[in-house]
């Protein structure tokens, strides 16, 4: 099982060396829904405000690449990941509630667990929006530290600074409260302006503009 889970960790050898974006790179793991959408795109200003790359799912829609080997290839190319569980539960009465989270929660564990060699300098970051909750749908994991973002943007932007200075060792970063006001009151501006030059609807920027135009928009806003 153990070599048969490396091989799986590690599809193209197990030698494989990380890649040279290696330190810099934040692999988020959270929900796509438009409900989410606010607190993922906190998530991804917060990321690069620090000096940090933010590495999705989303950032490539290849149809010729299956989706967990693209999602395998981001966790080994991070040091860093952020994994949200807060979408454990199910919203209505037969619906079935997201796995996706935890297994790729789980995968990234794995790495840093059965390939020490390799992951030992992994840090990970998991976020759901009660402090204990998780520990019901996920009982294996009591005991780790999370941090709980209530739903909330300033929050979520709160958690991921505080790991960031905590966990990763990054110094001289912007309060929360003055992240949350740099992504409100002047980046949302910059986006808004940016998405009317593109022709974008007022009403629908915000889900019509794809992850990676965000992402070049959030650095485009911090180089101007």
């Amino acid at each position: 099982m153990f070599v048969v889970m490396q091989l799986i960790l590690c599809p193209r050898g197990l030698k494989k060396m990380p890649s040279s974006d290696y330190a810099r790179n934040v692999f988020i793991n959270c929900p796509y829904d438009e409900d989410y959408k606010g607190l993922m795109d906190a998530i991804i200003f917060t990321i690069i405000v620090l000096g940090y790359a933010p590495r999705l799912a989303l950032e490539s829609s290849d149809s010729a690449q299956n989706r967990i080997d693209r999602i395998i290839r981001l966790i080994e190319e991070s040091q860093f990941s952020i994994h949200d569980l807060s979408r454990m539960v199910s919203k209505k009465s037969d619906e079935i509630f997201r796995l996706n989270m935890s297994l790729e929660l789980g995968i990234d564990f794995g790495c840093v667990k059965l390939l020490p060699d390799r992951f030992s300098d992994k840090k990970l970051l998991v976020l759901d929006k009660e402090q204990y909750r998780f520990q019901q749908a996920v009982s294996d994991l009591s005991g780790i530290d999370i941090k709980a973002h209530n739903n909330n943007g300033a929050k979520i932007i709160e958690c991921v600074r505080n790991w960031f200075a905590e966990t990763v060792g990054v110094r001289h970063a912007p309060s929360a409260e003055k992240l949350y006001s740099q992504y409100t009151d002047e980046f949302q501006v910059f986006l808004l302006e940016q998405a009317k030059i593109l022709g974008f609807n007022e009403s629908n920027y915000i889900n019509g503009i794809t992850t990676p135009e965000y992402i070049d928009f959030v650095r485009e806003w911090i180089n101007r």
